[in-house]
């Protein structure tokens, strides 16, 4: 069973990286080309951030990848953490951890 299953998601990451090549050759290539960025995560973050030009700033970006805490403050003073949970948790798992840990 375990074979039969091999098979089929080598067809699929196939299938997906072939789509991928297709749509955005150009970025999916420039994100192979990072160490220890392999095919999974090429293409998480590929799909992910769809168009890095819709991020103003590297700060837009950070925040919405959740690779910053957000912090809460009040007339320019600290009040704790709050909104943990805003942003793209899949673009963390890609970035952060590297795919070392499960699945997102």
């Amino acid at each position: 069973m375990v074979q039969a299953l091999n098979g089929v998601m080598r067809k699929l990451e196939w299938y997906l990286e072939k789509t991928a090549r297709q749509h955005d050759y150009h970025s999916l290539y420039l994100l192979r080309s990072i160490p220890g960025v392999g095919q999974i995560l090429a293409l998480v973050i590929l799909y992910e951030v769809h168009d890095i030009k819709r991020f103003p700033r590297v700060q837009d970006f950070s925040s919405y990848a959740r690779l910053i805490r957000p912090t809460k403050e009040s007339d320019g003073k600290w009040a704790g953490n709050s909104n943990k949970k805003i942003g793209n948790h899949h673009l963390k798992w890609a970035i952060k951890d590297g795919g070392n840990s499960h699945a997102p």
